[in-house]
């Protein structure tokens, strides 16, 4: 069973599954969800389970469930104030939003207005988290300085495939392949960072499925690919390409873009 308050996505995901697959586990997802919406306005909540009755308290519930995942959320928000050097005292304003919003409110406002005294609390409840979404995205004209434009139009899939279709197989600097792709008419000197990491191994975030998501891949997958640098250094520190590993990363690339309308040719265009 997954622990209160940790991700623990595979057990989650298995005993979602389980559940799903029996009239008694969909019973009881049925059950726990409309257990969390009376609890909000009720101390306690009964429901029949088959021929077992089943019953939950408001404490219960905080007990076991609520507090867990706050105090997560808690360890979460302390490595974020101690990463970016943010006071808690400096948080002046909390978006608290999400269908689960509602239903911690009590436990995550009195936690809240301790660790952050100075901050004000919006609860946005809405609905349709699509619709917040699409908001977004209609207002983002209106703003265009909350866009970070260099990340949006070179995306790391975007300067993976230009290093593999680009950099040649003899051995080159690394100002070498820079200069070759700002010939390309990319603006190196915004993505600088992203391309060293690429260069060094660092292979986009999902391009390779993490082990525990193996069991669930619908399709065969090719678990021979590892986080195995593109290039090697030699002595005299130029780069060269590892044509194998090349291969293997192309020859992924394109399942992953195989039902894709993204082709990776262009950079994304960013015009507001």
């Amino acid at each position: 069973m997954p622990q209160p308050g940790e991700v623990e996505r595979e057990k989650r995901d298995r005993l979602s599954l389980m559940l799903r697959s029996s009239s008694l586990g969909k019973s009881l997802l049925e059950a726990t969800s409309l257990a969390k919406f009376i609890l909000q306005y009720r101390p306690q909540f009964q429901a029949p389970l088959g021929d077992i009755g089943w019953s939950v308290t408001r404490k219960d519930l905080e007990v076991k469930v609520i507090r867990p995942y706050v105090q997560k959320i808690n360890g979460q928000l302390n490595q974020l104030l101690s990463k970016t050097g943010i006071s808690e005292q400096a948080i002046s304003q909390v978006i608290c939003s999400g269908g689960t919003t509602t239903a911690i409110w009590s436990v995550l406002e009195a936690w809240l207005n301790v660790k952050l005294p100075n901050a004000k609390l919006v609860k946005d409840v809405g609905k349709n988290s699509l619709a917040r979404v699409a908001s977004g995205l209609a207002y983002l004209p209106r703003y265009p300085q909350i866009l970070n434009r260099d990340r949006q139009q070179y995306s790391d899939y975007f300067l993976l495939a230009e290093l593999l279709r680009n950099v040649p197989p003899e051995p080159v600097e690394l100002a070498e392949i820079m200069q070759i792709l700002e010939k390309r008419g990319i603006n190196t000197n915004a993505c600088y960072e992203r391309l060293l990491a690429l260069i060094d191994g660092q292979l986009p975030t999902g391009f390779i499925p993490v082990e525990v998501e193996h069991g669930w891949l619908s399709a065969p997958q090719d678990l021979s690919l590892t986080d195995t640098s593109l290039f090697l250094v030699n002595e005299e520190g130029k780069y060269q390409i590892q044509e194998e590993q090349v291969k293997q990363i192309k020859q992924h690339l394109r399942k992953i873009l195989a039902d894709k309308r993204q082709r990776l040719t262009e950079p994304l265009s960013v015009d507001i």
